[in-house]
């Protein structure tokens, strides 16, 4: 398909823009949809959008399931009652009315449509219906029993709890261990606490390898803030001279320390 049109084309789709649809013309006259579109488009000559619904109003016809009295009562009522409850009264579906509706060339007018969103939005201070009501107050039998299967019986707790001891590992790369249900703390603390008691004051633990993973006992050890510091000043040091030049520094702290004195 696909030919250039003559003037007795031209005419045609004039004279039947209204009784046919494009692709009826197109096929009549061996062209494309498009092209028949094209002329109509350039002439001002468009199908408006309520004729071109009743021609898909007309197709669905014999082959909908919605009866003529349902498509009168829909006629009758889209503007006066919201699409879900207007479906329920004719046992059909919000998206079965909103395609029926535009098959019939029926639209609902923006206005319509929000006032009818702002009518179902809650507004600030509204209170629930359900509010300080138990659920066997407002929900049918059936219901509440398809609800109540989905409960946690008392001192049930779902398959994937995790046991006391469980362990797993932060963002920062140190292992957290829980010790009851819902409390986790660092695992290289809770060993130290538990032989050693609690970390000073301005000091820290320390992992004597440098692997946070390490949470062996023996692994683990006190440190004051201050040479903590030292330590980690230290590694811009070359490694044979480290020893010295943090010997150098205490020395000169305790100088220090003795002329305050």
């Amino acid at each position: 398909m696909g030919r250039r049109i003559s003037g007795a084309d031209l005419k045609f789709i004039v004279e039947n823009r209204l009784n046919l649809s494009s692709v009826e013309i197109a096929t009549k006259l061996n062209i494309h949809p498009s092209t028949v579109q094209k002329v109509l488009r350039d002439a001002g000559l468009q199908v408006s959008k309520k004729l071109m619904y009743e021609r898909i109003a007309n197709k669905a016809r014999g082959r909908t399931t919605f009866t003529p009295e349902m498509d009168e009562f829909l006629k009758a009522n889209y503007l006066k009652i919201p699409v879900k409850p207007l479906g329920e009264q004719i046992g059909k579906s919000y998206c079965g009315v909103m395609i029926r509706l535009r098959q019939l060339g029926l639209e609902i007018p923006k206005e319509i449509r929000e006032a009818r969103k702002k009518k179902g939005q809650r507004k600030k201070g509204d209170i629930p219906p359900n509010k300080g009501r138990r659920q066997k107050e407002w929900l049918s039998g059936e219901s509440l029993k398809n609800v109540q299967k989905t409960h946690f019986k008392k001192g049930h707790e779902p398959h994937n709890t995790n046991y006391n001891g469980h362990e797993r590992v932060t963002r920062d790369g140190y292992i957290e261990i829980r010790i009851k249900k819902g409390k986790y703390v660092l695992k290289h603390r809770h060993i130290w606490e538990q032989q050693n008691g609690n970390i000073p004051d301005k000091h820290i633990l320390s992992f004597k390898d440098g692997n946070p993973l390490n949470c062996q006992i023996e692994n683990l050890e006190i440190k004051s803030m201050r040479n903590n510091m030292l330590d980690n000043s230290l590694q811009r040091f070359p490694k044979p001279i480290r020893k010295s030049q943090k010997l150098i520094w205490e020395i000169s702290h305790k100088i220090k320390e003795h002329g305050k004195e």
